[in-house]
């Protein structure tokens, strides 16, 4: 069994996220969270994401990011958008991730390559060919008034790992978020955004016929199987950022399909994410059905996390009712169970250089603040300001909350000779917060029991669409 807890990021052309979720162990050892951090010890670097199972193993297959994205001037697309491959990782939990390879890379004189970009890849397997198929969102923002144009390319290999060879594209008059399914029967499915499914040939590589049309409408599809119901979700259309998003139920593709509307709280914004996949957890006991949704950094797409939730799927209908911030995942019984993170609150008003204070450097600011940790916490818009909690345990937890002038906070961990432990991660609270406040917006990897810093920075970056660069502190939480 392997705890898991949930992630907090942001929305997407489509929205935007990541896993923010953290991965504890029920031991000692150290376990992971997302942003995950590879067997190696870096972060993943998937975005967008699709899955696929392979014996006991499953393999996520993502979009590889760098760089910043600072501005949006509405005219052109950002330099980091452009195409520099997709990473695959394995993991057998969950919550152990190794890095298989970037799987596909730039392709000369094909779509693959600049200056197209590629978004939410996904892979099915082939059974009449015995082939991995790769299919990739490929789009290029050109003329003027600039327009978006682009395909879906289609790449093969023989090896789950790879390489990957171009096989050309889907003909369907551009490319949209798109999702792909593979039914109990076989036969397997493209699904794209604005409520359209198509069938896919038998060697996967063209469109035979199409299914129907105008499903639902919306971005960040997915479509899975949960008994004999057919569940189709999708996001709406806020370009990066997150938003309530829905879903429809249908006893047969063909339908008749029923409108639920919001499969999260409304103004959850599906816990600050958008769909990107669900993965069917089936073990020996039962199915969990796990919710994958991009929680996108705009000020830094690397940084962007995936936010993994249990989904209770009932006949035709499914939630998340509630946030899980901790929760147990057992693969193998495909079960899965809540569980409470206890320890000892740090609140941002308590103030000293020992254990268990903040240590603040100049520019914080202290204010009460409505629906936070004793009603309180504590600001910073002052560039390269810190602060630090010196602390014993197993892992921290920390607890923000965001207004419209939040930006982005660098939050890396150090051991007891200030050795970083971890590199800095970037925290956009413009999205991973709640206005509410007293909500995780970082969680540390699981450690060996000893004693660490955590260290706050105000980077001075933000979302495209915050007023300021400010960086709230609510608490901190530190398990024994």
């Amino acid at each position: 069994m392997r705890r898991l807890e949930p992630s907090l990021r942001r929305g997407r052309r489509g929205n935007q996220s990541g896993f923010v979720d953290l991965a504890r162990r029920r031991d000692d050892e150290l376990g992971k969270r997302v942003p995950l951090l590879d067997t190696s010890g870096k972060w993943v670097n998937a975005h967008g994401v699709g899955f696929i199972k392979v014996g006991s193993t499953y393999y996520m297959v993502g979009e590889q990011r760098s760089g910043k994205n600072d501005s949006y001037s509405g005219t052109s697309i950002n330099a980091e958008d452009t195409f520099t491959g997709l990473s695959m990782y394995s993991t057998p939990d969950f919550v152990n991730w190794t890095f298989v390879g970037t799987v596909v890379q730039p392709i000369a004189g094909a779509i693959v390559a600049p200056p197209y970009y590629g978004e939410r890849p996904k892979i099915l397997f082939n059974p009449s060919t015995g082939k991995y198929i790769i299919y990739i969102k490929m789009l290029n923002y050109t003329g003027s008034p600039p327009v978006y144009t682009g395909s879906y390319a289609v790449l093969t290999s023989s090896s789950i790992s790879g390489p990957y060879a171009y096989r050309g594209n889907l003909s369907l008059g551009g490319a949209n978020d798109f999702q792909v399914f593979q039914d109990t029967e076989g036969s397997q499915y493209l699904v794209r955004a604005g409520g359209d499914l198509y069938r896919l040939s038998e060697d996967g590589l063209s469109i035979v016929s199409t299914i129907a049309n105008g499903i639902q409408s919306g971005e960040g599809v997915s479509l899975y199987k949960a008994g004999s119901t057919y569940f189709w979700q999708s996001s709406q259309g806020t370009y990066w950022h997150s938003n309530d998003n829905s879903y429809s139920s249908a006893p047969s593709l063909t339908g008749p399909w029923a409108a639920h509307g919001h499969f999260c709280p409304s103004g959850s914004d599906a816990w600050q994410s958008q769909d990107t996949a669900v993965v069917a957890i089936a073990g020996s006991v039962g199915t969990t059905y796990v919710y994958v949704g991009d929680r996108w950094v705009n000020g830094d797409l690397p940084a962007s996390t995936l936010v993994v939730q249990p989904l209770a799927v009932s006949g035709a209908t499914e939630s998340i009712a509630t946030y899980q911030p901790v929760w147990n995942l057992d693969v193998s019984a495909g079960t899965w169970s809540a569980a409470d993170p206890s320890g000892t609150s740090v609140n941002d008003d308590t103030v000293g250089s020992g254990a268990n204070q903040f240590n603040y450097s100049d520019g914080w600011t202290y204010g009460s603040w409505s629906g936070c940790y004793d009603g309180d916490a504590r600001s910073s818009s002052t560039a390269n300001a810190t602060a630090t909690l010196a602390f014993s345990g197993t892992q921290i937890l920390l607890y923000s909350a965001y207004n419209e002038s939040s930006g982005i906070m660098g939050v890396t961990l150090y051991d007891s000779d200030g050795t970083a432990l971890t590199p800095e991660a970037n925290v956009s609270l413009r999205y991973d917060a709640l206005a509410a406040g007293n909500y995780i917006v970082h969680a540390s990897p699981v450690l060996s029991r000893g004693s660490y810093m955590l260290k706050v920075r105000v980077t001075g970056l933000k979302d495209f669409y915050s007023s300021g660069a400010t960086c709230n502190i609510d608490r901190a939480l530190i398990l024994p």
